[in-house]
């Protein structure tokens, strides 16, 4: 249970400091990803970053996803409510010994979603 809240937590945060809150999304400017009008697909690739879990006692733990794998995998949503795919992210620590998977909903207001989650965290 530990280990799946934190790496949730370390979801949110990625969503949150990686362009989330970018003043293009505030201001309603367009998203400008290749993939972004995919109904549906598979694609892999690799993955750069670090990702740093700081665990409520103040210890660390350090993910390292420097040129490890990556993958995304495009649903298409037959309902069409918001979007018309789901987004699915599947990565690997460089060790292998951690993996990350979240899912986005393109235009479900990712930004309020991540909000309401933290406060129901923090409650």
């Amino acid at each position: 249970m530990t280990r799946f809240l934190a790496t949730f937590l370390s979801v949110c945060f990625l969503q949150v400091s990686f362009g989330q809150i970018d003043e293009s999304f505030i201001d309603g400017q367009g998203f400008n990803s290749i993939f972004q009008n995919y109904e549906t697909g598979e694609f892999e690739g690799s993955t750069n970053g670090v990702m740093i879990i700081k665990n409520w006692n103040g210890s660390e733990v350090i993910l390292d996803f420097q040129g490890s794998f990556g993958s995304l995998q495009i649903e298409i949503d037959s309902n069409e409510i918001y979007d018309i795919s789901t987004k699915i992210y599947y990565g690997k620590t460089t060790s292998g010994k951690t993996e990350i998977k979240y899912e986005t909903y393109g235009k479900a207001k990712p930004q309020q979603v991540l909000e309401e989650l933290q406060l129901k965290i923090k409650a």
